[in-house]
């Protein structure tokens, strides 16, 4: 939806032929919003079902891009066979206070993901797997939250029982 803040008086409304207009079909929860000063507006991004794609979609004084950036990259988030959930469909994923990297866990699984962002062209890159013991037990390995500490130097997430925190200080898959 689209609001025009010259409607309803200088107040703002939505304009009705915008109205929940979707950016895609067949995406999963994970979504973010990035500011970048490189574009002079922000970058909407968010992760496909069945694929291993970021679509990002840059938002700026012209407005939402009709096409977003597409990234395959990462996981393919897939249904499991005999459980009847699918790896990766649920929870959160966050970027960085610069936004210039993206983390989440993948859900029904051992797997952190981390990647890079590229404020200027939209661009997801460079991933790299954390594998992670914690208490979640199988074949339930739900991992949902995700959060960067301000400064970006620690990555926290959740499961069903605990939270979790990595220190980024290396940056390495260890």
């Amino acid at each position: 939806s689209v609001v025009d803040m010259s409607l309803n008086g200088g107040l703002g409304d939505i304009q009705v032929a915008t109205m929940n207009t979707p950016l895609a079909t067949d995406l999963t929860e994970k979504l973010i919003v990035i500011r970048s000063a490189e574009i002079q507006g922000f970058w909407v991004i968010a992760h496909r079902r069945n694929a291993n794609e970021f679509l990002a979609w840059k938002i700026d004084a012209c407005g939402v891009s009709a096409q977003p950036v597409v990234s395959a990259v990462g996981s393919n988030f897939i249904s499991i066979p005999g459980i009847g959930y699918n790896e990766g469909w649920s929870g959160a994923m966050d970027a960085s206070p610069d936004g210039n990297r993206i983390g989440m866990p993948v859900d029904f699984s051992t797997r952190l993901e981390f990647f890079d962002f590229n404020k200027t062209t939209g661009i997801v890159s460079n991933p790299l797997t954390v594998n992670v013991t914690d208490d979640a037990t199988a074949p339930f390995f739900r991992k949902y939250g995700a959060c960067f500490s301000p400064d970006g130097s620690k990555f926290y997430y959740s499961n069903t029982n605990s939270v979790y925190q990595l220190d980024l200080s290396t940056y390495t898959s260890s």
